[in-house]
């Protein structure tokens, strides 16, 4: 009766071990593996290396049975990842390890060969894992990138409207609760108008500006709050607007609710009055929460609430982002006009701007669907309140 073998053949972190009667059915099978693999491979669109295939001899020197092992490589673009290099070197060492315990004379007995690949197995298995684990990390720096755009131009709206408000109220004092009313409505954006370049009034040079604080022009601009269904201390949905101060909650796990997911923990687990989390409003975005609070120390507060609980401090990441220059969007731009030229440009053709060119870069530029450019410009406070004046700007 033919001795049964065993056979084992590596795919990726898969270890496939086949049972053979006879050196015929053991071929059969090994020609069905390649196959599989292969057809694997092309699905997942890897490039896959087979080695030469060699013959093991057995101690009774009849060769028994052949092995190939298989290398799934990464692609290129990857190849700079420290995962990636140190899973590619656990499988090298792998295979080293598989054809040092097979040579007859190292003599190394079949039970120590499977006990010391079976670690070997679960070592790379834990590299798998620690690269996984990063690419997550990864993901999450990138969501937050996003949603610190997309705050960034809700930030760039909130200036528009404080400005707008300032200078179509700075011609006549405040007198009596129903001006500022009035100032509100009035302080709404136009449509029709590129953003971020939304016009005023042209306002009297021999006018006095009446007194107004930047705070005052937000408050003047905020809508009416509307009831909260959560704890007091924590709002979402319509509400004032506060922000003055801001922050960034996103899930640490990938989910396809993070917004919904996060404002569930925090109204479940978090008191904010046990806390001392006074006037935040959360906003739901793509990536998660946006916090806006009058005061750094609610912040701070709420951020030490989230790491003091095991829950949310293993489900949660808040960030506080520190103070930074306005920002201002300028739509319309003609493809032509790259991103290094633009605020050189802008400067060259309106010299009544005044603008700072070692102050002045741009941030961020997109295609928009009228086929021409919108830059993000980074500009100091002084040339962001002259250029929010001007309804538009030559650019040449």
């Amino acid at each position: 009766m033919p001795r049964q073998v065993s056979i084992q053949a590596y795919a990726d972190d898969t270890v496939l071990l086949i049972h053979a009667q006879t050196k015929l059915r053991l071929e059969q099978l090994a020609a069905d593996a390649l196959s599989r693999v292969a057809e694997w491979a092309r699905q997942a669109k890897v490039v896959v290396s087979v080695p030469k295939s060699e013959y093991l001899v057995f101690p009774n020197g009849h060769p028994l049975y052949r092995t190939a092992s298989f290398n799934v490589i990464m692609g290129d673009g990857l190849r700079s990842d420290l995962g990636t290099r140190v899973q590619t070197r656990a499988r090298e060492i792998e295979e080293e390890l598989s054809r040092y315990c097979v040579e007859t004379g190292n003599r190394i007995t079949v039970n120590a060969r499977h006990f010391i690949m079976a670690r070997v197995f679960e070592l790379v298995q834990l590299c798998s894992d620690l690269r996984a684990d990063a690419a997550c990390e990864r993901g999450a720096v990138m969501a937050l990138q996003g949603q610190l755009l997309e705050t960034r131009r809700e930030a760039a709206d909130m200036h528009r409207r404080a400005v707008l408000a300032e200078a179509r109220t700075a011609a006549q004092p405040f007198t009596d609760p129903a001006h500022l009313s009035a100032t509100a409505a009035s302080a709404q954006p136009r449509l029709g108008l590129h953003a971020g370049l939304q016009g005023a009034p042209p306002m009297d040079p021999g006018t006095t500006p009446a007194a107004m604080t930047y705070a005052a022009a937000l408050q003047a601009g905020a809508a009416p709050a509307a009831p909260s269904t959560g704890p007091p201390g924590l709002t979402s949905g319509p509400g004032p607007v506060l922000h003055e101060h801001v922050a960034f909650v996103t899930p640490i796990a990938p989910t396809s609710t993070p917004a919904r997911d996060s404002l569930r923990l925090l109204k479940a687990i978090i008191d904010p009055a046990a806390h001392d989390i006074q006037d935040v409003t959360l906003r739901q975005t793509r990536y998660g929460l946006t916090v806006f609070a009058h005061s750094r120390a609610t912040l701070n507060n709420m951020r030490q609430a989230i790491a003091d609980n095991t829950i949310t401090c293993a489900a949660l990441s808040m960030r506080i982002p520190e103070k930074r220059n306005p920002h201002v969007r300028f739509s319309g731009v003609d493809p032509d006009v790259s991103a290094d030229e633009f605020v050189a440009c802008v400067a060259d053709r309106n010299p009544h701007l005044q603008l700072d060119l070692a102050k002045c870069k741009v941030r961020a530029s997109f295609k928009e669907r009228s086929g021409t450019l919108a830059m993000i410009v980074e500009v100091d406070p002084e040339a962001f309140m002259r250029i929010m004046r001007q309804q538009r700007v030559s650019v040449g």
